[in-house]
């Protein structure tokens, strides 16, 4: 049986040949717009579920649904066509550190939940609104004023990291 990655493979050969006529940079940046297209159909879809659009169209969860997968496979090609040999790895990196917060954010709350509070280790936050051109944010106690930028906010309580934006725990 066909692996998620074995079957975008498959369809990334397929595609590539489809393109071939085409610049390989280019075939990167238009695999990359078919994931906003696809985003789009499932907002579209939604709008039309929820009876919001202007054309009358009546959708179902199941077609949300459908044009979500749509674009998971997308971003799955452009990850392949931007590395096909280091898409799968790159992938479970990434996936590992973007679900270790969430991780780490259900075991504090299981210490809590469980009377444990001194298990939930309280962070010393330093936040900077600008750093060059990227956002200043970490929960590091050693970390100098002179490597933030001069305008930073320091909290001395356990922070949330559950939504998207941190928030301080009252």
């Amino acid at each position: 049986m066909d692996t998620l990655w074995d079957n975008i493979e498959k369809l990334s050969a397929v595609c590539r040949a489809a393109g071939a006529h085409l610049p390989d940079e280019e075939l990167k940046a238009l695999q990359v717009g078919k994931v906003a297209e696809e985003a789009g159909e499932a907002i579209h879809a939604l709008h039309g579920l929820k009876g919001l659009t202007t054309c009358g169209d009546d959708h179902t969860w199941s077609e949300v649904q459908n044009d979500l997968v749509g674009a998971v496979i997308a971003a799955l090609l452009a990850m392949h066509y931007i590395d096909p040999t280091g898409a799968r790895a790159t992938f479970d990196e990434i996936l590992r550190r973007r679900t270790q917060r969430g991780r780490r954010r259900g075991l504090t709350t299981a210490a809590r939940t469980a009377g444990r509070a001194d298990e939930a280790q309280p962070a010393i936050m330093l936040e900077g609104l600008r750093r060059g051109d990227k956002r200043v944010s970490t929960s590091h106690p050693t970390l100098t004023l002179h490597e933030v930028p001069a305008i930073a906010v320091v909290i001395l309580r356990p922070i949330d990291f559950s939504g998207k934006h941190l928030r301080a725990v009252p």
